[in-house]
């Protein structure tokens, strides 16, 4: 049992952390009169009390103490106590089990102190990952000391405790310490100053030290890429790929036209002066590469470097391997495989490993909308792992795995006023989001349950610079982090700002064509038609003078309702092998291609975001029992489908981004039996009269297509060429042929 007058002495000035560690429940002290006192005492007695905040029995009607950091204040605290005593008031210190009388004057504090010292000592050699703490208000220039190594957050300074910081910057926490914790953390650290450290972690931000003559070798490797003015394919790769900044592009009025300009927004901060370079954990990686050197210093050692899960496939396991490795270097890492490519089961695997291990006990799937939540949850559970749901009709965080979207956490972050209050205006009208409004409660809970995450993955990790997904991510600064897509990049060109908050692509990266190739996913054979756009001539007034933005609004109208345009998409689908897909942007569009092809004998249904779940199910039902000709969806709608007996897509809608073009023609590669090549007939509208805007976009996705060497891609111009080529593959038929084992 611990000594009754180090529980006094804890009690007396340190907080309720400290007591809990040596095993005290509920303590106080409690001020015993032993003799009357006189008027002058008893109104120096109160005076007393009020300074020590002490509280009143009204049942004993005595006086007491709660644990409370009182060690600034400790000289004046010994003195009053002192005074008590010389009025008779003596102490006793009170816990759930038991109760001693004890002496509290400067030699036994002393005394004490020296046994709490070498305690907390001990306790700092067991601490684990990141340590917060609260401090007395800093002066500016001790603040800055401070803020240079460690990451300030409401209120809190928090630090890995091995980071070798300087001595004065040790020193700082060791006098304006306000919790035990603090004094923790300044112990920990305390053994790692004088150690040369070219690397410190700040929760999701990082320093790394560099040699002085590193620096301009260093800014000449990245500077170039930070070139702005022009957008340039070949530079944007670079940038990518390599870059720690990115370009912001808007659309600028330069006189009667529009310009597009862009602006370096950079990911780093360099400090010429003691050679310092602070940027996101999740780009460590490419600055170690960049100096050539590996300091042999992990964010997250404990995590392993091979995974043992044996129901991975051989490329799934190689990919799940490549991400380990950034998880143990930065804490953080992408895993880019085309659909198709199994990439909830390789996030199941990471998981599975770091809970098995005991790195996490706790890991957040995060999405954008709830079918994605619902496949990830029933993949975990496949594995045999416990998974939780939250949406509309579940709230099941207690689970060691939680599956929620983004959009669900970011509201209840914001109903606790733990995240800024912003208006999203970058999401893509393409993207379909869903959340739960929660009472206070529970969104209580899921913040409470969230912030105990060691391992925060990220599904369709494209859209994460929209400013939810970063408020999110950024909450939970110091977990390992897991991204998953397809195509990890984005049309606008921040792709950098994935990297940074997710962490980078792992080396290993899986596409459509080696699935091809391996057996795993169906050959595609892709048909741009290339139909020439025709407008009434009076439309063509309406559209001159217009441009960018207000000219395709307009251009559009003439493009997707268009009666013949439609007649003829119905027409194709009557062709082509079913079941088929057809994706448009509109939800009118979608009713005017509905009601053609109905009129023309096929089943169908359209999706447009907005059904309920029994809606959606049954439709996706139909389609997989093969009882439904066409589906119709909007682009909302399409986020997540997995149905794998689709035989054809037809892209109505033109656009031009890349991560939704390359996850729509995912859709139709999955196998299936019977099912020997899936097909897309993508509708290219040629408007070179009218300024060309469906024309580049088509010039786009076509650049895009051959980034694959195993699809196939024809284009033809006439409706009845189109048909001949349908005609070929359905005349072909045919089984799955030989597929490599799941």
């Amino acid at each position: 049992m611990t000594d009754p007058n180090v529980l006094a002495v804890a009690t007396l000035l340190f907080d309720e952390e400290l007591l809990e560690r040596l095993g005290a429940k509920n303590p106080k002290l409690v001020f015993i009169k032993k003799r009357s006192l006189t008027d002058s005492e008893f109104k120096r007695q109160l005076e007393i009390m009020r300074e020590l905040k002490a509280n009143w029995d009204r049942e004993s009607k005595n006086w007491y103490l709660k644990p409370q950091f009182r060690l600034p204040e400790a000289e004046n605290v010994i003195g009053l106590l002192e005074e008590l005593s010389e009025m008779g008031i003596g102490i006793e210190y009170r816990d759930e089990e038991s109760r001693f009388e004890v002496v509290l004057n400067r030699e036994s504090v002393v005394d004490a102190l020296s046994y709490i010292d070498m305690y907390i000592d001990e306790l700092s050699n067991e601490v684990q990952g990141e340590l917060c703490f609260k401090l007395r208000k800093l002066d500016g220039e001790d603040f800055k000391k401070l803020a240079k190594y460690m990451r300030y957050e409401n209120g809190r300074f928090c630090v890995a405790p091995d980071n070798p910081l300087p001595k004065e910057v040790v020193e700082v926490i060791f006098r304006n310490a306000m919790e035990t914790r603090a004094l923790v953390a300044a112990k920990a650290l305390e053994k790692a100053v004088g150690q040369e450290r070219k690397i410190i972690f700040k929760g999701d931000k990082v320093v790394v030290k560099l040699d002085i003559e590193e620096i301009p070798k260093f800014l000449s490797e990245i500077e170039p890429l930070e070139e702005c003015e022009i957008r340039n394919p070949t530079l944007e790769k670079l940038r990518r790929e390599r870059g720690l900044s990115y370009c912001e592009y808007k659309w600028v009025q330069v006189g009667d036209e529009l310009e597009l300009r862009g602006v370096t927004k950079r990911l780093y901060e360099i400090d010429t002066s003691d050679g310092t370079i602070e940027t996101y954990r999740g780009l460590l990686s490419r600055v170690l590469k960049i100096l050539g050197k590996d300091y042999g210093i992990r964010y997250a050692p404990e995590v392993p470097e091979e995974t043992k899960q044996e129901f991975l496939r051989d490329y799934q396991r190689e990919a799940v391997n490549s991400a380990l490795k950034l998880l143990r270097l930065q804490g953080a890492a992408t895993i880019q495989a085309a659909t198709g490519a199994g990439k909830t089961e390789m996030a199941v695997a990471v998981a599975k490993e770091l809970l098995e291990r005991g790195v996490t006990g706790k890991v957040f799937f995060l999405s954008l909308n709830r079918t994605l939540n619902i496949q990830a949850v029933e993949r975990f559970k496949k594995y045999g792992l416990e998974a939780g749901l939250v949406d509309s009709e579940n709230f099941d965080v207690e689970k060691p795995i939680v599956a929620c979207t983004v959009q669900t956490l970011y509201k209840s972050l914001e109903k606790l006023g733990k995240v800024r209050s912003i208006k999203e205006k970058e999401v893509a009208e393409e993207i379909l989001i869903d959340w739960v409004e929660l009472g206070t409660e529970k969104a209580s809970k899921l913040v409470s349950e969230y912030e105990k995450a060691g391992l925060v993955i990220v599904d369709e990790v494209q859209h994460v610079p929209a400013r939810t997904v970063s408020e999110v991510l950024s909450y939970n600064k110091s977990s390992l982090r897991l991204g998953l897509s397809a195509t990890p990049w984005r049309d606008d060109g921040r792709d950098v700002l994935i990297y940074a908050l997710v962490g980078d692509v792992a080396e290993r990266k899986i596409t459509s064509s080696e699935l091809i190739e391996k057996g795993y996913l169906v050959p595609v054979k892709i048909i741009m038609w290339r139909r020439q756009l025709e407008i009434p001539k009076e439309a063509l007034s309406e559209l001159q003078g217009l441009s960018g933005a207000r000219k395709y609004a307009k251009l559009k109208n003439y493009v997707f309702y268009n009666e013949k345009r439609n007649e003829e998409i119905a027409e194709i689908a009557l062709s082509a092998p079913k079941p088929v897909l057809v994706l448009t942007k509109e939800i009118k569009h979608a009713n005017e291609i509905y009601s053609a092809i109905k009129s023309k004998g096929m089943s169908s249904m359209v999706l447009t975001g907005k059904e309920s779940s029994a809606q959606r199910s049954t439709a996706l039902r139909l389609v997989k029992e093969e009882k439904l000709d066409v589906l119709i969806a909007t682009t909302l709608a399409d986020e997540g489908l997995d149905i794998p007996p689709l035989r054809t897509l037809i892209l109505a809608a033109g656009g031009r981004s890349q991560t939704r073009t390359l996850q729509r023609i995912g859709r139709v590669t999955r196998p299936y039996p019977g099912k020997k090549k899936g097909l897309v007939v993508d509708v290219w509208d040629i408007d070179h009269d009218l300024g060309g805007i469906f024309y580049r976009q088509g010039l786009a996705r076509l650049e895009l297509y051959k980034l694959e060497p195993k699809w196939e891609i024809v284009q033809v111009r006439k409706l009845r060429e189109v048909k001949r080529e349908l005609a070929k593959e359905n005349l072909k038929g045919g089984g799955l042929g030989e597929l490599a084992p799941n």
